[in-house]
């Protein structure tokens, strides 16, 4: 002021929409929200699978090879992404729950095919930059030995010439027992065990995922 030196006169202006950056955009960068790159964060978590062969593809037996009759409990720490990703208006919830527990098809940043989940952990549809869009969060978690189980092909018979024969122990008196197959109901052999793939969740390409 003219009439003072030491006080100002200040036009500011304010807005209702969410802080710079913190929509985990990547500074200075321009344009639409819904075409900006997420910055995505490393944590770690903790999950428990049951297993019936190791890392190996070695079955968990005992010391006379007779296969466990249940699985085994594994912690597991595992590493994951977290990022935020703006997308357009006209995203369905449906679409958006479709994402949710899926793994990925083919190769992602590097990262083999079902070896990454995906997860979304909440969704805001709102103004951001002055640009009404759907404010997701994602988690993506990596699993080196991949998400679908493999599982060894462990029974208490086998097929053979259109018969069913059950495993059993040769001494002193024959009883019931486990055995390997060999993927096709025949009879398997301990040293090479046969592992069954089992699909347990919906896969993806990931093409709309911009980290």
């Amino acid at each position: 002021m003219e009439e003072n030196p030491t006080e100002w006169e200040v036009t500011c202006e304010f807005s209702s929409d969410v802080e710079e950056n913190k929509d985990g955009s990547k500074e200075g960068q321009q344009g639409s929200p819904i075409d900006w790159v997420p910055i995505a964060s490393v944590g770690f978590e903790t999950y428990q699978f049951y297993q019936t062969v190791d890392l190996d593809g070695k079955p968990f037996a005992n010391s006379a090879g007779e296969p466990f009759n249940s699985s085994l409990p594994i912690q597991r720490t595992l590493i994951k992404w977290e990022f935020d990703q703006m997308e357009p208006a006209t995203l369905r919830l449906d679409e958006i729950s479709e994402r949710n527990e899926v793994v990925n098809s083919q190769v992602f940043k590097r990262i083999g095919p079902q070896k990454l989940k995906l997860q979304v952990k909440n969704a805001s549809l709102g103004f951001y930059y002055g640009t009404q869009a759907w404010l997701i969060s994602y988690c993506l978690t990596y699993k080196p030995d991949g998400w679908n189980p493999r599982i060894a092909d462990i029974g208490s018979f086998y097929r053979q010439g259109g018969q069913i024969i059950p495993f059993q122990t040769n001494w002193p008196n024959p009883q019931n027992t486990t055995g390997f197959l060999n993927g096709n109901g025949g009879l398997g052999n301990a040293n090479n065990v046969f592992l069954l793939d089992f699909r347990t969740y919906e896969q993806s390409g990931f093409t709309f995922l911009r980290i």
